[in-house]
């Protein structure tokens, strides 16, 4: 197998499994894990904590208020 098409077989398969990736549940996921580590910092920059629910009662929410629509 040359080296141009093992470059292409790998990019196929790192492209195949970003397709599966849920990037709802990694966003908001991403968010909750950097708003908890901002809360954590000393100094002015610390926000609060806002509690975000976690994702299952994220989408349990958004499905409720579309149906509500």
């Amino acid at each position: 197998m040359s080296s141009r098409t093992a470059w292409l077989t790998l990019a196929a398969a790192l492209l195949c499994g970003c397709a599966q990736i849920n990037w709802d549940r990694a966003v908001y996921e991403g968010m909750r894990e950097s708003a908890r580590q901002s809360a954590n910092r000393p100094g002015a920059q610390a926000t609060p904590d806002p509690k975000l629910p976690d994702y299952d009662k994220y989408e349990e929410e958004r499905r409720r208020v579309r149906k509500a629509e």
